[in-house]
């Protein structure tokens, strides 16, 4: 193999590498942020001073459960009724 079509291939090889990279780049998907805790103030009176919180789900990869599924069969869920 002569020089020039080495030269040739290592410019071609990085230039896929480079779309390939750029590509990557633009379909990973956001970041994702945790949990947390919200405290809810005005849930009426509250002679015992008790304190409410709600949890507010973060965004995060839909990788963790599976694409369109749902967490209402999972154990341990905790429901009202």
């Amino acid at each position: 193999m002569t020089q020039t079509r080495a030269a040739n291939r290592r410019i071609l090889l990085g230039a896929t590498l480079l779309v390939a990279a750029l590509i990557a780049a633009f379909l990973s998907p956001g970041r994702a942020t945790a949990a947390s805790l919200q405290e809810v103030t005005g849930f009426g009176a509250n002679p015992g001073a008790l304190r409410m919180f709600r949890y507010v789900r973060g965004t995060g990869s839909p990788s963790t459960r599976g694409a369109g599924a749902s967490s209402a069969g999972a154990p341990g869920r905790m429901s009202w009724t």
